[in-house]
């Protein structure tokens, strides 16, 4: 996936330079080519929500609920949520989309000025 924050880019900018297309940036100690496992993997996620001072109760998959949440909110692009995501079907990414009145009211907003556009 493509690092899209730059101040993260800065952060492993020169780790980023040096990495060989097989490592993982997130690898148990010295073995750079293996995923981390899913235990290790969430007893580092804990110690980061710990050290930034947030609730251990945060799920790691609540972020992929957040990520896949914001980039459609952004885009309007149910199939970069998707590719995201790596679901194999769109259903199942609607699943974790969660609109709001607001949305709705947004949409109904935009309708009301394309029916304007569209008439004058």
């Amino acid at each position: 996936m493509p690092l899209a924050f730059d101040d993260l880019k800065q952060d492993l900018h020169l780790e980023l330079l040096t990495r060989d297309r097989d490592e993982y940036l997130l690898y148990p100690r010295e073995r750079k080519t293996d995923p981390m496992d899913a235990a290790s993997l969430h007893r580092w996620f804990k110690r980061a929500l710990s050290r930034a001072g947030l609730s251990e109760s945060i799920k790691l998959h609540e972020l992929r609920h957040s990520a896949a949440d914001n980039l459609w909110r952004q885009t309007g692009n149910l199939m970069l949520a998707q590719q995201l995501l790596r679901h194999e079907s769109v259903a199942t990414t609607q699943a974790y989309l969660h609109p709001t009145r607001d949305d709705l009211a947004a949409a109904l907003q935009g309708l009301s000025t394309t029916s304007r556009e569209g008439t004058t």
